[in-house]
């Protein structure tokens, strides 16, 4: 459904905010950019873009049901790739470490240069395999790392086709700032001109 938007928007992926979001110095203003990647599937806007009610099933993962859970995560396992909203120099290893000065920006699907080896869509807590509640007072969350998780997660690739992943499978994530943090499938090098998976 991303890619059927792209079609009718200028082969941009959704955005809930402006494109200036690459000039702005208000850090508020570059955290909403940063939560639309999860948070866009479940607002009124992307209701009335693909007809589905924000609390579907769908965007839920019937395998990640734990006590408190979904408080958490509100109604979404899912985000888009932050690679659709940041430009693609932002995720060199050798880049410069100023959010502002890096930018962001929303990107053209045409221009993935890998488009079958490139996530545009993931279960963003792929690493819900991990035996740990972060609702729970007091939980270490030494260890939490996606790469340890035991259990797959969806992936959607730009080219269309989706499957069943492991975090560990994604290739080196970048981690830049703290709004677009270090993410699998999310943040490897080069974004929409690099590959996700081998």
């Amino acid at each position: 459904m991303v890619a059927m938007y792209g079609v009718d928007n200028h082969d941009s992926a959704p955005t809930m905010v402006s494109d200036s979001i690459n000039a702005s110095t208000d850090r508020d203003a570059r955290i909403v950019y940063h939560e639309q990647r999860w948070y866009l599937l479940i607002t009124g806007f992307w209701s009335g873009v693909s007809g589905l009610a924000a609390d579907s099933e769908v965007y839920r993962c019937p395998q990640n049901r734990r006590g408190g859970f979904d408080g958490w995560n509100d109604w979404t396992d899912f985000e888009l790739s932050a690679a659709l909203y940041v430009r693609p120099d932002y995720f060199r290893f050798d880049a410069s470490r100023d959010p502002v000065g890096i930018g962001a920006r929303v990107q053209r699907l045409s221009d993935v240069v890998f488009p079958t080896n490139k996530i545009g869509a993931y279960e963003s807590l792929v690493w819900h395999g991990v035996n740990f509640n972060p609702m729970l007072p007091a939980t270490d969350t030494y260890g939490c790392d996606y790469q340890t998780a035991f259990r797959p997660g969806s992936v959607w690739f730009v080219d269309g086709h989706a499957k069943s992943f492991h975090a560990r499978e994604a290739l080196p994530a970048v981690d830049q700032s703290a709004e677009w943090t270090m993410a699998p499938f999310s943040t490897t090098e080069n974004g929409i001109r690099g590959r996700d998976v081998p």
